[in-house]
């Protein structure tokens, strides 16, 4: 077991809940935390920890995002004790505690910035005193068009990059979200509020990670300014980033909300980012292979300008400056119906004879979903189930489901009227869902789930399909034993004999040569898994290849340079191989003929870093290799030998770097 102390950089998943919309309390939080440990989860991360204002509708401000006073524990929660007991209890689980935050927008009911309001009034915004909260947000005294909302009812719109008119302040203040009045980084008072905040969660309460909502909308520092300010990242890293490292000595996490950026990740500091975009599409492509049952488009679920490819890259890419990369996390697609042609998100299907279903028996009764499923999987022509949500929960207040088996589906023809009353699952739904938490956290995400409401068929559940079953939690466990799926370290994709099928290497080419197999089969009958190792040196095999999963040494059949591994139904394979060499970088140098290089073959094209590297450890006369860094990613690869280090090209700053064996002669 890898035992890190960021401890973010291991796979892992975690489940956000708001004690506002989900009405969770701390004995109910508790409660979720000993199901999530169950499960295998990493972190539980509330929405939110602080008090973010109980007197208006929390769903317009994001299920209670806003600030209403950052030092003090959410009353929906409970008292301090009622967290420091929480926290206890979480670390006593091994596992971490988190906090959604957006240090932007202060609902306009907080203590503070109630305050903030008379001192305008009083001194005006150009003579507030120096201790005034009102010198947190930008004002002007022109009168804006648009008014501030009553605090009991904030817009539910995310609202606009504009100025909002106060009349108990008598001038305008900035806003960026649902028209509250948002703070401004460029505050010196801010700044050392915000300090002391983060020093109350972190040194008090006990708080292991921030997740930062939308760190880009930041005033006077986010990349969004919309006209309205500079980009000014560096005030990011030193207030927040950078604070949060120091006080946490380097073992608190700070994620950020940032949608396939690498670049502003570094510039902000942050230790980890969303490697997927707004609308999911990486996510969507894992679930759509599944669906379909095959592997095509599943590559740009990792590639692609800020996937978890260009992440771990980065990392590469600013090795020995200094600065420090961040690290991938997802939101995952959790889809219900799991039939081909259905919504990937929507609950709607009700299949019944007439239809979509020609196998449609009467109500199997009012039980649990796992139930449920378990019915189906016992009769050989259920196929799927239909379940209504509209019933009451039994008396340990776990939802309880009407449940319908039904066979010979043709989703496209099952009745949506009553959507969101009905859903219809697929039968293998659970062991599909446990397949997108193999493939997002074996290719360097860590797995996140997070409360939306509504009728989502795990909204009351630890985790999706984990229930009653121990294939998630020996899954965390067993991607925990190597570095090679540290979130940090290189992919690279491996040729396979069926497009049922696919097969990765992951190899931690910094930090001791770690290195793994992730196969995967998305065909519902057990298959043997064909994999083209040709490219991987022999020295890989050394030693008898380990299944991770069992710690049972696998079969190394090595025939015509392929391996093949057992897979089951819609599953999953991970197997450790013998260490291969680490590298070093020899920083922003561009080695070839006649610059630094005797051997400098021509470029073996654009790919993964991790298969450029792996390329030189076959060729006997390659020691290093110089790459040109490529948008999303990816590089283009040279690979190289004889190098003396001071001859090689320094002319295009940071466009191509080059990387060197460890142990390897190198002439300065």
């Amino acid at each position: 077991m890898i035992d890190a102390s960021q401890w973010w950089e291991m796979p892992g998943g975690f489940r956000t809940v708001s004690p506002a919309c989900d009405g969770m309390n701390a004995q109910d939080l508790t409660s979720l935390a000993d199901e999530l440990h169950a499960s295998g989860a990493t972190a539980l991360t509330v929405n939110s920890a602080y008090d973010a204002g109980s007197g208006y509708n929390s769903s317009n401000l994001w299920c209670g995002l806003a600030m209403s006073d950052l030092q003090s524990v959410n009353p929906l929660i409970g008292t301090t004790t009622d967290w420091h007991n929480l926290v206890a209890h979480v670390h006593s689980n091994g596992m971490k505690i988190m906090t959604w935050l957006n240090p932007s927008y202060v609902w306009t009911g907080s203590k503070h910035f109630v305050q903030a309001e008379k001192d305008v009034k009083k001194y005006g915004i150009n003579n507030l005193p120096t201790n005034s909260p009102a010198r947190w947000f930008k004002w002007e005294t022109k009168k804006a068009s648009t008014s501030k909302p009553l605090d009991t009812n904030p817009p539910a719109q995310l609202g606009g990059w504009q100025w909002v008119w106060d009349g108990d302040a008598g001038a305008s203040y900035f806003s960026t979200w649902g028209n509250q009045p948002c703070t401004d980084w460029s505050s010196t008072e801010w700044q050392v509020y915000f300090k002391s905040s983060l020093s109350f969660w972190i040194n008090d309460m006990g708080v292991d990670g921030f997740v930062f909502d939308y760190p880009d909308g930041y005033i006077s520092a986010g990349y969004d300014g919309r006209g309205s300010w500079s980009y000014s990242p560096s005030l990011i890293k030193q207030h927040i980033t950078e604070v949060i490292h120091s006080l946490g000595a380097g073992s608190v996490a700070s994620f950020a909300e940032l949608y396939q950026t690498p670049d502003r990740d570094v510039d902000y500091g942050f230790d980890a980012s969303l490697s997927d975009s707004a609308d999911n599409t990486g996510q969507e492509a894992i679930a759509t292979s599944i669906i379909n049952g095959n592997s095509n488009g599943l590559e740009q679920a990792f590639t692609g300008y800020g996937g978890p490819d260009s992440l771990a890259t980065m990392c590469y890419y600013t090795w020995g400056t200094g600065e420090r990369c961040g690290v991938s996390w997802t939101r995952r697609v959790t889809p219900t119906a799991w039939f081909a042609g259905a919504n990937l998100r929507e609950n709607d299907y009700n299949c019944y004879s007439g239809a979509g279903a020609s196998y449609a028996p009467d109500l199997s009764g009012i039980m649990s979903l796992d139930q449920c499923f378990s019915a189906c999987y016992s009769d050989s022509q259920c196929a799927a189930i239909t379940v209504d949500w509209d019933v009451y929960p039994n008396s340990e207040g776990e939802r309880q489901v009407g449940c319908y088996k039904r066979g010979s589906v043709n989703i496209g023809q099952c009745d949506t009227k009553e959507s969101p009353r009905y859903s219809t699952f697929d039968h293998q739904a659970v062991a599909k869902m446990r397949l997108v938490s193999a493939i997002s956290m074996s290719s360097g995400n860590m797995d996140a789930v997070e409360f939306s409401g509504g009728y989502e068929w795990w909204s009351d559940a630890p985790w999706p399909g984990s229930e009653g079953d121990s294939s998630l939690p020996t899954l965390y466990t067993s991607l925990r034993k190597s570095k090679a799926f540290s979130l940090r370290s290189l992919r690279m994709k491996l040729g396979v004999g069926s497009k049922k099928h696919y097969a990765m290497l992951r190899y931690d080419a910094k930090n001791g040569g770690d290195a793994a197999l992730a196969v995967f089969n998305f065909g519902s009958t057990s298959s043997a898994v064909s994999i083209d190792t040709s490219i991987l040196p022999s020295s890989a095999f050394s030693l008898a290849p380990k299944d991770l999963l069992t710690d049972n040494l696998t079969q190394k059949d090595l025939l015509n340079q392929t391996m093949s591994i057992q897979v089951g139904a819609f599953g999953y394979s991970l197997v450790s191989l013998q260490s291969l060499p680490s590298w070093d970088t020899l920083g922003y140098i561009n080695c070839y003929l006649g610059a630094g290089a005797t051997y400098a073959p021509e470029s073996s094209g654009n790919e993964t870093l991790g298969a450029c590297l792996v390329s030189c450890l076959s060729d006997s006369q390659c020691t290093a290799t110089t790459v040109q860094w490529l948008a999303g990613g990816g590089v283009t690869c040279w690979l190289r030998g004889g190098l003396t280090a001071s001859k090689c090209d320094t002319s295009s700053g940071q466009m191509y770097s080059t990387f060197v064996v460890s142990g390897s002669s190198v002439q300065v």
